[in-house]
């Protein structure tokens, strides 16, 4: 009993610490949610964030605290749990650290403060990537990836010792809080530190990338369905990012897509804990299938919508209600196209995204083509079995037929799914 309460302690330590850690990040984030809400003292300047952006703020904060702790403390083991945490407690960290320096007195104390945690910022971007190069087992593949950790962790640093000595830690700039490493060195080595660090931090950006895909086209089994769902995320920000940029000449929909992206953040550490949980692997190809066929609806009818309003506005340029038609007949169109539309594409990204299923399907309407007349019990036991082991890869089949079970052949598949 004492040799298993002394294995315990590590792990009961390290979930006490989890909890901590994942609290305090809820209440540095609480914190900086209440700077931006109390008035900046005389002198200072206000933040200049929207309602909807302090929403989006929060909700990232609190859900990523929440899943990362929770991953840290089911697997304290995997340090990937623990990289989560860091990521929205030094962005919380740097949004409290904001406020804090336009409410307090314009000091050195002050000042001290403001630099060091603002240079210490950077930590959640360096987590980010040390998660990427060690997801999902918490280790680098070999020891010779180990030389893309050390770039990253030296352009990290170059990068905090150059925020130390920058001479606009916040923005907006507060003209009179005191930073005491301003003078220190010359605005150029500051300069080049900054640049130095970007550009290790960048490589390092490139190498993660370049390490991800060739884990993933070794991967097989549930490691390849572990690298799917993180991929899946990682595909869904990306979107919103480019469809934003791409949409800004459009204003308030590149706003909105804008906004999304913060929240939609949430869905890298909930798709690196599915994984690395492995907690419903498979469900990722029918996830994946459905997320690119309503991407491509959308994108299609947004397209037809906007061409139809156009084209209307054109044709009666003359009439007072043209705009109103316009947008009345767009949504018609809109709308008798949205079925067929979604069942031809989402048949289509299934034979390339979800073809497992598709392949069942097809298994199961032949075999009830072929059982629609049969009468014979062994022969439908015997097709209803094998159509079950082609379609789902099961362990063993059992079908009960007049109160006796006949068993079919174990079948021991490497892709079997995990509970």
């Amino acid at each position: 009993m004492t040799a298993q309460r002394a294995a315990a302690r590590p792990g009961s330590l390290a979930r006490a610490m989890v909890v901590a850690f994942a609290g305090t990040s809820l209440a540095i984030a609480v914190a900086a949610i209440a700077f931006v809400l109390i008035p900046p003292r005389p002198g200072a300047p206000g933040p200049d964030v929207t309602g909807l952006q302090i929403v989006a703020d929060l909700f990232f904060l609190t859900v990523s605290s929440l899943i990362g702790g929770f991953l840290a403390y089911r697997r304290p083991d995997n340090i990937i749990g623990w990289l989560q945490i860091n990521v929205p407690f030094w962005l919380a960290m740097g949004f409290a650290i904001d406020g804090f320096a336009r409410h307090a007195g314009p000091d050195m104390l002050t000042g001290w403060i403001v630099t060091v945690v603002s240079a210490l910022g950077n930590v959640g971007f360096l987590s980010l990537l040390l998660m990427v190069q060690r997801f999902p087992s918490g280790h680098v593949p070999g020891p010779r990836w180990h030389v893309l950790t050390a770039i990253t962790l030296v352009g990290w640093l170059l990068l905090t010792v150059s925020g130390l000595l920058d001479s606009e830690p916040v923005r907006p700039v507060i003209a009179d809080l005191p930073l005491p490493l301003t003078h220190v060195v010359d605005a150029a080595v500051v300069d080049g530190l900054s640049i130095a660090g970007s550009a290790g931090l960048l490589l390092a950006l490139i190498g993660s990338l370049v390490l991800v895909t060739i884990r993933f086209r070794a991967a097989r089994g549930v490691e390849r369905q572990q690298f799917k769902w993180f991929g899946w995320a990682a595909i869904v920000v990306v979107a919103l990012l480019l469809a934003s940029i791409a949409t800004a000449p459009l204003g308030a929909i590149s706003d909105t897509l804008w906004n999304l992206l913060f929240p939609a953040l949430v869905l890298l550490p909930l798709s690196a804990a599915v994984a690395v949980l492995r907690y419903r692997l498979w469900d990722i190809d029918r996830i994946m299938s459905r997320t690119i066929a309503y991407a491509i609806v959308t994108a299609l009818l947004a397209g037809a919508f906007l061409a139809v309003v156009l084209a209307i506005q054109t044709l009666l340029a003359s009439l007072t209600q043209a705009g109103t038609v316009a947008v009345a007949a767009s949504t018609l169109v809109v709308f008798l196209l949205f079925q067929p539309l979604r069942r031809r594409i989402q048949g289509l990204v299934d034979r390339r995204f979800d073809r497992a299923r598709v392949d069942a399907d097809l298994i199961a309407r032949h075999v009830a083509d072929r059982l629609r007349n049969q009468v014979d019990l062994a022969t439908i036991a015997a097709t209803t079995s094998d159509a079950v082991d082609r379609a789902m890869h099961p362990q063993f089949t059992r079908i009960w037929l007049r109160g006796e079970a006949i068993d079919g052949a174990l079948r021991n598949e490497s892709r079997t799914q995990e509970a």
